[in-house]
């Protein structure tokens, strides 16, 4: 599968990069040249991308940052 690669700083200020698949490039892209005031939802313009991609476009937080920063320990 053909990707492109998004990088983004997340609100901590870490640099991350995800691949996504090439085929949604122009919408991607399109989403995240857009005025945020001016933006459809993330969830109603790429519903196509799965909520780590979808996280990743709003926050610039990969998973493993999620991961780190919420913790790996299960809900009790």
């Amino acid at each position: 599968m053909n990707t492109f690669t998004v990088h983004a700083v997340s609100q901590f200020g870490r640099c991350g990069s995800m691949e996504f698949p090439s085929e949604h490039q122009s919408a991607v892209m399109s989403w995240l040249m857009a005025s945020p005031d001016q933006r459809e939802h993330v969830q109603t313009a790429l519903p196509f991308l799965d909520a780590d991609h979808r996280e990743f476009l709003i926050t610039g937080m990969t998973p493993d940052e999620w991961a780190e920063v919420l913790g790996d320990e299960p809900d009790e």
